[in-house]
């Protein structure tokens, strides 16, 4: 293919010393100098900015071999002030092109010179041509266009393959869960030569797929290198991208093509995919109703917030209960815009919502008797189910609600969450327990229990008896918190509160290590040698270092920046602009015992494969230890590998994550063990 960067160089009368980055079309390939008076090239003196001429277009023009056609390299000067500009045309590597001839002639500044044609066998350097270009009076549009003729499959020959594909972004638009959608995606081949395919990444959730050749392939990496994918010059191909959501949520994917078409640059070319990011969507919060132990007889209220999240205005035809509700609960409709009087919405009288707008619908309860007790002397909740008929791709909307009444003698339990019902790992939670009453007198004792992930030591603050204790949610996972009270009777409080908590990662990428000592007596507590000290290592492909293992190959671990650790914890991988969120980072290092040590990383690089390991830095004489190593992907757990069995000074190489295909691979099966890891390079204790 023609290459535009070895077309030409200028050499400029200016005395100065610095290159410019402004013509990115120019190279210096030979070491041929300019006449004496010239100075070198692409520069400006030391008062001047750096030279602002650049390479403006190159016309293009297509012909066969043997044929002569005319081409224009046009050169803009940006600046200031006028200089004189020597062109050299040498050094070329031009597929097909046995010849080149050149041709100029004296000419005021801004227009086309042209002398009798010049001869050039390829990879030969010429003679130069001069002339001045002068800055327009807004500082810069003056053009020097050079005309060169051009035989054989130079620039006007074979144009080889270019790829278009069409369309470039697929919006399925709404796709009930369920429910499956195709569309075709064409990928064009607009030149001369056959398009070759080498390889297809396809990034995204499992919602997605391709058919190619009426095979279906998930969301990962298709290598066609072995026996690329063609597609001849003036034809296309067709493949299909599918949408089979699970539920409403908005879903995009990428594709991106690598081939050897010339115009879709090293980057290859994309395709964006994305469904259910249009039309109207249906938000509710809390998306349960669950009442504290409420006395009989006694009104409870708890506000349900409807929100319109969609690209379209949100239009609710019905809000009722399904059959079979407790009788115990009521809904008042009259904080509803439009239904203050305490009418419903109907198909007739919508509730309509524009896009972001909230509405506030209040559920009443009212315990008529005590709740039923279980085998296990438990209340039993009275449910029910509210049901919320709309126009989005989920048009029946459900929230469940629950409520157990109480007898008038015994406190009450509440808690009450400041943080929501879901939140990030590493999230310090508030825990409310003052809101717990008593009919006979003041609460006077709190007992807080949580059932949490496994893995998970996390600890009441300051304990587990305060009314309104702190509380790290650092695992992924569900938590179950349960709250008993006592007043000053010491009368327990008739069933314990309780209230769930989910904890999701946001980030592309999030690692957890884990781990378990059986021999460590409390593994919650902390401090100076108080348990063992595992660290959770995430390398980069550039990581080098020394050959621990002897494998021939340098290991990469310690490595400084190119592997994030307790010692590097926010590497600079990527932008150094601090608000771009594009490099990884450790948010905690766990000196104690158990864990987790968690690594986040948002906008992972693409054609990348990362590397995770876990090194047993320190047993503090508490022996083995049982690592789980648990890898997430856009939120969702795709790999985990648990209870590794590591001895002091063991580095575990655990697996590697590829990118942007999301693909987790163990290393040796997961059980590559390297003994007695100690870097030569790194402090070691």
């Amino acid at each position: 293919m023609w290459n535009e960067k070895k077309w030409a160089r200028v050499d400029v009368e200016t005395g100065a010393r610095t290159r410019t980055s402004n013509a990115p079309l120019v190279t210096r390939k030979t070491k041929k100098r300019a006449p004496e008076e010239s100075s070198e090239w692409l520069v400006a003196p030391d008062s001047l900015p750096p030279l602002p001429l650049r390479v403006q277009s190159l016309s293009k023009a297509k012909g066969k071999k043997g044929d002569t056609s005319l081409r224009k390299i046009a050169f803009m000067n940006n600046g200031i002030q006028s200089f004189k500009a020597l062109l050299l045309v040498g050094t070329f590597s031009l597929m097909g092109c046995d010849l080149l001839s050149f041709s100029s002639s004296e000419s005021d500044s801004g227009q086309s010179n042209t002398v009798q044609p010049i001869a050039v066998e390829e990879s030969t350097e010429i003679g130069s041509i001069e002339n001045e270009v002068q800055p327009n009076e807004e500082g810069g549009n003056d053009i020097l266009d050079i005309p060169t003729e051009g035989g054989g499959e130079a620039p006007g020959g074979d144009d080889g393959a270019l790829i278009a594909v069409v369309p470039q972004q697929v919006d399925f638009k709404s796709v009930s869960a369920g429910e499956t959608k195709e569309e075709e995606i064409q990928i064009v081949n607009n030149g001369s030569s056959e398009l070759q395919i080498f390889r297809i990444d396809f990034q995204g959730p499992s919602a997605f797929s391709l058919i190619i050749d009426d095979i279906e392939y998930p969301v990962g990496v298709l290598d066609y290198s072995a026996a690329p994918l063609v597609v001849p010059g003036g034809e296309s191909f067709v493949m299909y991208a599918k949408f089979s959501p699970e539920n409403t949520d908005p879903a995009s994917a990428s594709i991106t093509i690598q081939s050897n078409a010339s115009n879709s640059g090293a980057g290859g070319a994309k395709v964006i995919l994305q469904g259910n990011t249009s039309g109207p969507k249906i938000d509710i919060n809390p998306s349960t109703v669950e009442f504290s132990p409420s006395l009989v007889g006694e009104l409870n209220v708890i506000p349900v917030t409807i929100q319109s999240v969609g690209g379209e205005p949100l239009v609710i035809h019905s809000i009722e209960f399904e059959e079979g509700a407790s009788s115990a609960y009521q809904l008042d409709y009259s904080q509803l815009p439009g239904f203050e009087d305490g009418s419903k919405p109907s198909k007739e009288n919508p509730l309509l919502l524009d896009i972001n707008q909230t509405a506030e619908l209040w559920v009443r309860f009212v315990p008529e008797v005590e709740s039923d007790k279980d085998e296990n002397n438990q209340a039993i909740p009275e449910f029910a189910t509210i049901a919320i008929e709309n126009n989005t791709t989920e048009p029946e909307k459900e929230v469940e609600v629950t409520g157990i009444g109480i007898a008038g003698n015994c406190p009450v339990a509440v808690i009450v969450i400041q943080e929501g019902e879901q939140v990030i790992p590493q999230t310090e939670l508030h825990l409310f327990g003052d809101q717990s009453f008593s009919p006979s007198g003041t609460i006077s004792k709190w007992e807080w229990t949580v059932q949490q992930p496994t893995g998970s030591q996390s600890v009441f603050t300051p304990s587990a008896d305060s009314p309104n204790p702190k509380f790290e949610a650092n695992v992924a996972g569900q938590y179950e918190f349960q709250l008993t009270v006592y007043d000053g009777n010491e009368t327990e409080s008739c069933v314990p509160d309780t209230a769930t908590l989910v904890v999701i990662p946001d980030d592309s990428i999030h690692v957890e290590l884990l781990w378990d000592t059986p021999t460590d007596p409390d593994q919650t507590d902390e401090g100076p040698e108080a348990g063992t000290d595992l660290d959770l290592h995430f390398m980069h492909p550039f990581a080098s270092g020394a050959d621990v293992d002897e494998d021939g190959i340098g290991d990469g671990w310690f490595d400084q920046p190119f592997d994030c650790f307790w010692f590097n914890p926010t590497p600079m991988w990527a932008s150094f602009d601090p608000s771009i969120d594009d490099n990884p980072s450790l948010d905690r290092d766990d000196t104690d015992g158990a864990g987790p040590e968690n690594l986040n990383l948002n906008i992972p690089e693409d054609d990348t494969t990362y590397k995770v390991g876990v090194h047993y830095w320190n047993d503090h004489d508490f022996g083995p230890s049982y690592a789980t190593i648990l890898v997430y992907i856009y939120s969702d757990l795709v790999y985990s590998a648990q209870d590794v069995k590591l001895v002091n000074q063991d580095m575990w190489e655990a697996c590697t994550i590829d990118w942007p295909s999301g693909i987790v691979s163990p290393i040796d099966d997961g059980y590559k063990i390297i003994p007695d890891y100690q870097n030569p390079n790194f402090f070691q204790p």
